[in-house]
């Protein structure tokens, strides 16, 4: 296999997404990019090796700076699911304002957050208003 510019910037793009997989950190996703980005401009005919890396970090940067945060805000878990929202929930446990506790809910046990400054006590009916990660967000129905 001859090995041209093109290659070493397919190549380097591979490394930069193994490495961005292992990290999770949605910034070597943009020098993968960059660098395959670059290797189609190698395969078009851009021969000068300083152009090619000007342009990779051109692409690169451009691509972090303008993408990563809507990329991150995309695949945020701080999705309320709207088939949870305004659900039914009783408290088995007494909640203190922004306190958490456990409780059962579609055959698992969840955590729960008062969001609210008043504190609830058990037997309580409170209401999911949305979710935080794996947290299910709760406030005191209005028929107590």
């Amino acid at each position: 296999m001859e090995w041209n510019t093109a290659t070493f910037w397919i190549v380097l793009a591979v490394v930069f997404s193994l490495f961005e997989v292992l990290t999770g950190t949605f910034v070597l996703l943009f020098f993968a990019t960059g660098a395959l980005l670059t290797a189609v401009a190698c395969l078009l005919g851009l021969t000068h090796a300083a152009t090619q890396v000007m342009l990779f970090a051109i692409f690169s940067t451009l691509g972090l700076f303008t993408l990563r945060k809507k990329v991150i805000l995309a695949l945020s878990s701080n999705k309320t699911f709207h088939s949870d929202h305004k659900q039914i929930l009783i408290l088995t446990e007494d909640l203190a304002p922004h306190g958490t506790s456990k409780v059962s809910y579609q055959g698992s046990i969840w955590t729960v957050e008062n969001i609210t400054e008043k504190p609830l006590t058990s037997g309580h009916k409170v209401e999911i208003t949305g979710t935080q990660g794996n947290r299910l967000l709760v406030k005191p129905t209005e028929k107590n």
